[in-house]
């Protein structure tokens, strides 16, 4: 399974959708750009991410699980099958852990990251943004 794969049985899990979606990273952009009222972009970089929230930009996205706003972390789940590069994931204090080179990751994995850092916002120049799904009106 890959990202977007995983974001997609996500959506039908939590009834926004009603099948998995077959979604690349790149069409949930476009869909978040083409229906604003049903995957809302938090273009601030100041914006709190909630539980639920997507974090979305071209080529990977990620499901928020937990926000820890003393120690400004995100934990996280992502599918992924690479070896950690220029990451530093961090434990439940925001102490980075020590990076090593032949970790391979592979699978849907829960991780840590300090919600500024390369993981999630500074991972410029590309436009990375947090997303909430819009709940459904029939939901309402």
């Amino acid at each position: 399974m890959n990202y977007s794969e995983m974001v997609g049985r996500y959506a039908a899990k939590i009834e926004w959708s009603k099948k998995p979606m077959g979604w690349t990273t790149a069409s949930m952009i476009e869909y978040g750009r083409k229906h604003p009222k049903w995957l809302i972009q938090h273009k601030n970089a100041n914006y709190i991410p909630k539980r639920g929230n997507i974090f979305l930009w071209r080529g990977h996205t990620r499901v928020v699980i937990e926000y820890d706003e003393q120690n400004d972390i995100v934990t996280k789940i992502e599918a992924i099958s690479s070896t950690v590069n220029n990451e530093k994931p961090v434990n439940d204090n925001g102490i980075f852990r020590e990076r090593k080179p032949d970790i391979h990751l592979r699978g849907v994995t829960k991780m840590k990251f300090k919600r500024t850092d390369y993981h999630l916002l500074g991972h410029s120049p590309k436009l990375r943004y947090f997303y909430s799904f819009a709940v459904h009106y029939t939901k309402k």
